[in-house]
């Protein structure tokens, strides 16, 4: 039973980064061609619950317990706690977490994908819930903004993947 698990988890993170690699490769081939890759504006839509410094830039899907939001904490103030949740996403989703210095947004599974490209990946998972909270210390000499977005899991949908809203962080001077 513990192998068979094993297996599957393996096959889950396989899975989804394939299908990263395929959206980064979406837009590295589109650029390569000078295509467009949908370099919108990225004006802020206003402020998340948390107010400034997160802004909401939009860019979600819709899945099965609807558009995973993804929202920020924090004052961005260098040495002070800083944290991204996410809600609505499937119970116990493997999920992508990608963040970038800069965006070069392109349209991909039903939404847009603004951190692009993506300076950090990371493998996170819902709660039973399809909740997900992660917590950091908000780096001293951070750059002054940082793009968050997470492709999660969605197997109610064709593609298999659905995409959160993307968060700007903005850290004050």
């Amino acid at each position: 039973m513990k192998t068979k698990m094993i297996t599957s988890v393996t096959l889950i993170v396989a899975g989804m980064l394939s299908a990263a690699s395929a959206v980064n490769a979406q837009a590295q081939s589109a650029v390569a061609t000078g295509q467009s890759v949908g370099l919108a504006q990225t004006v802020s839509s206003g402020p998340q619950e948390g107010g400034a410094p997160w802004s909401n830039l939009g860019g979600g899907s819709v899945g099965i317990a609807g558009q995973p939001t993804l929202g920020g904490e924090g004052t961005l103030v260098g040495g002070t706690q800083a944290a991204l949740r996410l809600s609505k996403a499937p119970p116990f989703a493997p999920m992508l977490a990608w963040a970038s210095y800069s965006s070069a947004p392109f349209s991909a599974l039903g939404g847009t994908v603004y951190p692009f490209p993506y300076t950090i990946q990371l493998m996170v998972f819902a709660d039973s819930d399809g909740y997900f909270r992660g917590m950091t210390t908000w780096p001293v000499g951070a750059p002054p903004s940082v793009y968050f977005q997470f492709i999660v899991q969605d197997l109610s949908v064709a593609a298999g993947l659905t995409l959160s809203n993307a968060v700007l962080a903005s850290s004050p001077s």
